[in-house]
């Protein structure tokens, strides 16, 4: 009974439940994590500034700028300062540079428009102001034959073109050798007239002119100096002239000038310079002014001219004219190539005369560019390449007209003697020279040429390309009183004697003290009132 009731009761729950379907085994369901949703982004909106915010930042940014903007003009002036102050100083092994041309340029007779004071080289270079290029010389006579004017002749026009080759790659300096030379010969004694005592801080610069004058003209003129009290002549001893051919000598017409110049006891300072020929470099063989290819070449030169001309006396040379500029340099002024010349001719000239006197050559005042390195920097770069126990004085031509010689001015050739920031005797210093002489061994000041003539001191050059005769009078006053007081300062040197013609195409014809038909300037009264 318990069986049929459980059975009865079981069956009656199972039937009374609903019946599931069939489902088939289902997989493990995995819960995720609900999906966050988010709101659409909205767009940001814009700050609000006041007019008063946007002045403030405005002001704010300028005020940045002009104090960035001044910092960099700051720096930049200090920083031209020091290299324009410095930079031959800091730097004398690369003040010497100059960029090689790419073009073979081209030289016209127009003047630079430069603020140099001092005389332009006309038509032969238009970067270089210069007083003593080649039209100084008069025209000369053929080789072989014998001047017969008693007057130096007129400049003749020259061709107002030429072309200069460019300049070549600059050859690293070599220590030159010096070729052995025998014991100088005694010298002679000379019998003298007496003098009326000879001023030898007063000179005249003549570069050829004395050489090419019959010898009653050499006599004239001389008596006349001497009669000025004029101590010292400056003369060119023209290797080119001297040694046309290799080997064989002219020396007759300057063996006339140093005997009649020893007779009036004026006491003779040759410039040995100018190559002939056959010794010239490839690069400049068209002109005597090209440096020689090799300097023991120059220096046989100068032994040999010492050998002859201490025995009677001549103890003082110069080696070349104005080596810092193309007209007298013509491959380019190089104090890298200028160097060995100087240290070949002094070691030559002192085997033979220990007691000679060097001085280096006299440098012409202007800019460096076009081949022409500015007397600062060239003498600094002289240093550099060893040059400072080559020489017993340094050259120097302080032109400064229109300006005066004590108008201190940084471009003024005088001023940049000792008075400039940098100056020559500054750089000398600094090298353990200042107590070497400075010589002057040329300045004047041309009273004609082509464009206005100045009557006082004034800043106006090229504009003002000549003076007047009362104006060169107070330079010539000026120059040798002021060189006078300077203890460093050697002889003065006036360029020059007596005009050599009467056109005013070129300033080159008017820096005498004589005029061309032999009367007389106010500087020559000058002149002789200062012996």
């Amino acid at each position: 009974m318990h069986g049929v009731l459980a059975f009865g009761v079981r069956d009656a729950y199972t039937h009374s439940m609903p019946q599931r379907p069939h489902m088939p085994p289902q997989a493990p369901q995995v819960r995720r994590a609900p999906v966050p949703t988010h709101e659409p982004l909205q767009p940001r909106q814009p700050v609000q500034r006041t007019a008063a915010d946007v002045r403030h930042a405005a002001v704010h940014n300028a005020y940045r700028l002009l104090v960035l903007a001044g910092l960099g003009v700051v720096v930049f002036t200090l920083g031209m300062l020091v290299m324009i102050l410095w930079y031959p100083v800091l730097f004398p092994h690369t003040a010497h540079v100059i960029e090689v041309a790419t073009t073979t340029p081209e030289i016209v007779a127009e003047e630079p428009e430069d603020d140099l004071h001092r005389v332009p080289t006309g038509a032969t270079s238009t970067s270089v102001l210069d007083a003593s290029q080649e039209m100084q010389t008069p025209v000369q006579n053929p080789p072989g034959t014998v001047a017969t004017s008693e007057e130096t002749p007129e400049v003749p026009a020259e061709d107002t073109t030429n072309t200069i080759p460019p300049l070549p790659d600059t050859p690293e300096p070599e220590e030159p050798a010096v070729p052995d030379v025998p014991d100088p010969a005694p010298a002679k004694p000379e019998e003298k007239p007496e003098t009326k005592g000879q001023n030898y801080k007063i000179g005249i610069a003549v570069g050829e002119t004395l050489s090419v004058v019959s010898e009653a003209e050499l006599k004239r003129r001389l008596d006349d100096m001497a009669d000025l009290g004029v101590g010292w002549i400056r003369a060119d001893l023209a290797w080119s002239t001297v040694e046309r051919v290799e080997g064989q000598y002219e020396w007759g017409a300057f063996d006339a000038v140093v005997r009649e110049a020893n007779a009036r006891d004026i006491k003779v300072l040759p410039i040995l310079t100018y190559t002939p020929g056959w010794a010239r470099r490839d690069t400049c063989s068209y002109t005597k002014f090209c440096d020689p290819e090799d300097p023991v070449a120059f220096a046989r030169f100068a032994r040999d001219a010492t050998e002859r001309y201490a025995p009677r006396g001549v103890h003082h040379w110069e080696i070349w004219n104005e080596p810092n500029i193309r007209l007298f340099w013509a491959a380019g002024a190089h104090a890298g190539r200028y160097t060995p010349l100087l240290q070949a001719a002094y070691a030559a000239i002192k085997q033979v005369d220990r007691g000679a006197f060097v001085v280096s050559g006299g440098l012409a005042p202007t800019a460096t560019g076009n081949g022409n390195i500015a007397p600062l920097e060239f003498v600094a770069s002289m240093y550099g390449y060893g040059a400072g126990e080559y020489f017993d004085a340094l050259g120097f031509h302080p032109y400064s007209y229109p300006l005066s010689p004590t108008y201190t001015y940084f471009t003024n050739a005088w001023s940049q003697m000792a008075e400039t920031d940098v100056s020559l005797r500054s750089i000398m210093a600094l090298h353990g020279d200042g107590d070497k002489e400075m010589w002057l061994t040329e300045y004047g000041a041309p009273t004609g040429g082509p464009r206005k003539g100045a009557t006082e001191s004034i800043l106006g050059w090229p504009e003002y390309d000549h003076v007047s005769e009362a104006y060169q009078a107070e330079l010539l006053e000026e120059a040798f009183n002021a060189a006078d007081s300077y203890a460093w300062a050697g002889p003065l040197f006036w360029y020059s004697y007596k005009d050599l013609g009467t056109s005013n195409n070129t300033k080159e014809n008017h820096f005498g003290i004589l005029r061309a038909d032999g009367s007389t300037k106010p500087a020559y009264e000058v002149l002789r009132a200062l012996r």
